[in-house]
């Protein structure tokens, strides 16, 4: 299959999802993330503000401040993505593609990122991804020697995405029933 059919497929089925799954497969996935040597080796980390069912990575922003870690997001602006940073009492707005944001926007050195949590509409084996198709994450994640991770529900991880030249990898990939190191 093609990534347009991946996405389509994929999305219907995320959608079909609700709120009570999100939150039982996230918080299996958060637990499989916090339980691992990735959670504990990281000091900078850059989660995302999930939309449509996404994995809600959010759930682990209190973990992350329990332990003294610097956490960011994606401040998204004509499809370049730029790291700021949140804390505890930050507060959030809509920002473009109706992703939350930080309201106060502190950029944050993106080569002093240790951990990158990438969202994705699927995921293969061997670390391959892809997105909403704009391309943003992978012109992010071009250039960084963070670790890439993916975070995605079971059914999201697909036989095979044929990777373009453009295309980042993933380093490993968290679903609710496993951990896949990637090739």
């Amino acid at each position: 299959m093609i990534k347009k059919e991946i996405r389509k497929i994929i999305k219907e089925k995320r959608k079909l999802l609700s709120a009570d799954e999100v939150n039982s497969k996230s918080l299996e996935i958060v637990k499989r993330f916090t339980e691992s040597e990735y959670f504990f080796n990281s000091s900078v980390l850059m989660l995302y503000y999930p939309l449509f069912n996404e994995v809600n990575s959010s759930l682990l922003f209190e973990p992350l401040f329990n332990c003294n870690k610097t956490v960011l997001l994606p401040h998204t602006k004509n499809d370049n993505i730029t790291p700021v940073r949140i804390f505890s009492d930050t507060t959030y707005r809509k920002g473009d593609y109706g992703i939350y944001e930080p309201d106060k926007l502190i950029p944050f050195p993106k080569n002093n990122i240790d951990t990158v949590i990438v969202p994705g509409v699927a995921f293969d084996r061997s670390g391959n991804r892809t997105g909403f198709g704009k391309g943003c994450y992978d012109r992010f994640l071009q250039n960084t020697n963070a670790v890439k991770i993916g975070f995605c529900y079971n059914f999201q991880i697909v036989e095979e995405i044929e990777a373009e030249t453009f295309d980042i990898g993933m380093d490993v990939i968290f679903s609710e029933s496993e951990m896949i190191i990637c090739e």
